[in-house]
């Protein structure tokens, strides 16, 4: 499933919950990430669970969105990564 993950200081739980493979930047804390997570929730309790279990830490500001369609103006990259994931969730499902 793709998520967009938006948050200006989420960058560096991006980086460590996702590969490489399986994210990329839109621009300035936004990303899309590709996750076998079944909800926004769960991508969401995967992003802070590499935060310090410290009391009084404060959970971070942003928004997790599903992706189930799209359209606009953005460089090739991130069409074929998109299709690249839909295909692989794809191949899942059968």
């Amino acid at each position: 499933m793709i998520y967009c993950v938006i948050g200006e200081r989420l960058g560096p739980l991006v980086e460590q919950t996702f590969s490489e493979d399986d994210r990329i930047a839109l621009g300035d804390g936004e990303w899309l990430v590709s996750a076998d997570a079944s909800t926004t929730k769960r991508v969401w309790e995967l992003l802070v669970s590499h935060l310090s279990g410290a009391e009084g830490t404060p959970q971070p500001s942003g928004i997790v969105l599903s992706v189930h369609g799209y359209y606009g103006m953005r460089p090739s990259s991130i069409w074929e990564w998109i299709a690249a994931k839909r295909r692989r969730n794809d191949d899942l499902l059968f």
